[in-house]
């Protein structure tokens, strides 16, 4: 399996939506792979502090919190809107391939901020950071 680093999934969206703009496929692809290409930095980024079962929106928060130099809210916000495309339904439409466009560029920048922000080493949580002690529950 070879390893694809974010800011190439997130070229390979564009060359995918470049082949046929006006396809439904192409366009739900290269959102996958922009999708694919935010979890991709957020997974680098948290390194040892990546939890399997964490939910998205957690990890969006502690990536808040390791590195408060990133715009974590707008990174999940990204995932959500690729979220949506990504997901299949019979009565919706797919946005644009201008729109999509926009929007691989937004997630192009936002995966280049999150990566420039990474030290040589992710860096280990501090829990005497945080006032409340963290529970892990499960639902």
């Amino acid at each position: 399996m070879t390893v694809v680093d974010p800011p190439e999934r997130c070229d390979g969206a564009h060359r995918l939506l470049a082949l046929a703009p006006t396809s439904p496929a192409h366009r739900r692809g290269a959102a996958v792979m922009a999708r694919q290409a935010i979890e991709s930095s957020v997974h680098t980024a948290m390194g040892r502090e990546d939890v399997p079962d964490l939910r998205w929106r957690t990890r969006f928060l502690v990536l808040a919190n390791l590195f408060p130099a990133v715009d974590a809210r707008r990174g999940h916000t990204l995932w959500s809107a690729w979220s949506q495309v990504c997901h299949y339904h019979h009565y919706d439409l797919l946005p644009a391939a201008a729109v999509i466009a926009h929007r691989i560029d937004e997630t192009t920048a936002w995966v280049e901020d999150v990566l420039r922000a990474l030290p040589t080493a992710p860096p280990r949580f501090r829990p005497e950071s945080v006032s409340q002690p963290v529970r892990m529950v499960t639902p």
